[in-house]
């Protein structure tokens, strides 16, 4: 249950964590985030980052109470829907309006 402060700390770690590991795709690319690849470092470091943030959250540190797995994939799914579809959308009709 996300209705007591330690299990919010893990919860909000979580959410702003995976919403800067896809913010870092969508704005390495200028137009969609499919464009490119990243480099296979680039890959390698967010896939570490992402299950060492997957471990954290399940398992929990002191300070992070450990939550549902369940509640982990829905933070993963809404960071993804919301920065790699809203967000990249969004920075395309910012670019074609005000890019250069």
């Amino acid at each position: 249950m996300l209705s007591d402060d330690p299990h919010l700390y893990t919860f909000t770690f979580e959410t702003l964590f995976f919403f800067a590991i896809f913010s870092v795709l969508v704005v390495k690319e200028r137009g969609h985030f499919w464009e490119s690849m990243p480099s296979r470092t680039l890959l390698t470091a967010i896939l570490f980052d992402m299950l060492v943030a997957v471990v954290i959250a399940t398992v929990g540190i002191p300070g992070l109470q450990a939550i549902p797995i369940i509640e982990t994939a829905a933070v993963i799914a809404f960071s993804v829907v919301f920065s790699l579809v809203v967000n990249d959308t969004i920075k395309l009709g910012l670019l074609k309006k005000y890019g250069t």
